[in-house]
C-alpha cells in the first residue's frame, strides 16, 4: 500500500512501473526516507523511498549521479528514471525516487568474513568514484554533526579532528 497524498503524482510520473507491484513498508535506513518494497510476480523488484524534507532535488540528483557511477557493482541499485528522464520526483513537499530493490539484511553481530566483505565492498565503491574532493562525505559529515551535538547536550567533550 503505498501513501495516499503523493500517490497520484508518483503513478504519473513513474507510469506503468510501479503500478504493477504489490508495495509494503518497510523500514528505513541510515537516511531517514520512509521505504516501501514493490513486489512483483518473482518477488522484490523495486524500492520506492520518500526522503526527508530537508532533502532537495538537487541533493538527491548528485547522490543518483553517483550511484549511478558505481551501478554496475551488485549491491549498488540502479535508479528507476520516470516517464521524462528525471531520477527524482518533487511533490511539493518532500523528494520520492524509485530503484532497483538490492536484497540484503542488517545484523548486530557481524561475523569477521562479514566485516571483510563489508570493507572490501566500501573499497569497490570508492574506487567506482571519482575524487570529488577533500573531507567526508554530506551523509558522514551530517553523521558527525549529530555526534557532536549528541556529546555537547551530555557534557561530553568531543575529541580533536585527527590532523
Amino acid at each position: 500500500m503505498l501513501p495516499s497524498v503523493p500517490a497520484a503524482k508518483i503513478f504519473l510520473d513513474y507510469r506503468l512501473a510501479i503500478t504493477r507491484q504489490n508495495w509494503t513498508p518497510v523500514s528505513g535506513g541510515f537516511s531517514g526516507a520512509e521505504v516501501w518494497r514493490g513486489d512483483g510476480p518473482s518477488g522484490p523488484e523495486l524500492a520506492l523511498k520518500a526522503w526527508p524534507e530537508d532533502v532537495t532535488p538537487a541533493r538527491l540528483a548528485t547522490v543518483h549521479a553517483h550511484i549511478e557511477l558505481a551501478a554496475h557493482l551488485p549491491f549498488v541499485p540502479r535508479v528507476v528514471r520516470t516517464a521524462t528522464g528525471a531520477s527524482v520526483v518533487w511533490d511539493g513537499r518532500r523528494c520520492w525516487d524509485l530503484t532497483r530493490w538490492v536484497p540484503g539484511s542488517a545484523t548486530d553481530a557481524p561475523t569477521v568474513a562479514e566485516l571483510g566483505a563489508a570493507g572490501a565492498a566500501v573499497a569497490r565503491l570508492h574506487r567506482a568514484w571519482p575524487l570529488a574532493g577533500s573531507g567526508p562525505c554530506p551523509g558522514v559529515a551530517n553523521r558527525l554533526r549529530a555526534l557532536a551535538d549528541f556529546r555537547a547536550r551530555l557534557g561530553t567533550p568531543v575529541p580533536a579532528r585527527p590532523p
